[in-house]
């Protein structure tokens, strides 16, 4: 069991501030109750958006509500970074797929509401009709090994989910 996740119940009264996603790109705004709310498909300049709301607004509070299918790895992994260095706490509501889990396991503690879909795969882009996937032992495999570790996966279950593929 994941020591930092938490099924919590009461997540599911925030999450009456996100709406149903239909693979859109994502919102990152800061909510009207001062939760960073970060909903949709995760696309390049997500984290520009982000650092802009936490340079902007130093005394919001410091959890950030997600819900996204995933999307762009390499600006998942940036918004991963930020929500670490501004030790932001993460809520996943509704789901946290692919690229969004980079930023739940982030989070200096995460938070998983009951009935929310976490998933997790080996990181790949499409090319030339087929998948490729990234390398095992590769810098960005290991990157995601230890984001992993630190939100408190197993590492036999970090590698088993890292290695998974669609084929």
């Amino acid at each position: 069991m994941m020591k930092r996740i938490l099924h919590a119940g009461k997540l599911f009264l925030l999450s009456t501030m996100l709406l149903t996603s239909n693979a859109q790109a994502a919102e990152v705004v800061l909510g009207k109750d001062d939760y960073i709310n970060y909903h949709g498909v995760v696309e390049e300049g997500d984290s520009d958006k982000l650092i802009k709301i936490l340079q902007d607004n130093p005394y919001i509070r410091n959890t950030m509500l997600i819900k996204s299918e995933g999307g762009n790895v390499i600006d998942s992994i940036a918004s991963a970074n930020l929500i670490t260095a501004f030790k932001l706490n993460v809520a996943a509501i509704g789901e946290c797929l692919s690229a969004c889990t980079f930023l739940l396991f982030s989070g200096k503690q995460s938070y998983v509401a009951e009935g929310t879909k976490v998933g997790i795969h080996s990181p790949y882009y499409y090319a030339n009709a087929q998948y490729v996937y990234t390398d095992v032992g590769s810098p960005t495999y290991w990157k995601l090994y230890g984001m992993y570790l630190a939100g408190g996966m197993p590492s036999d279950k970090a590698i088993e989910l890292l290695n998974l593929t669609f084929e």
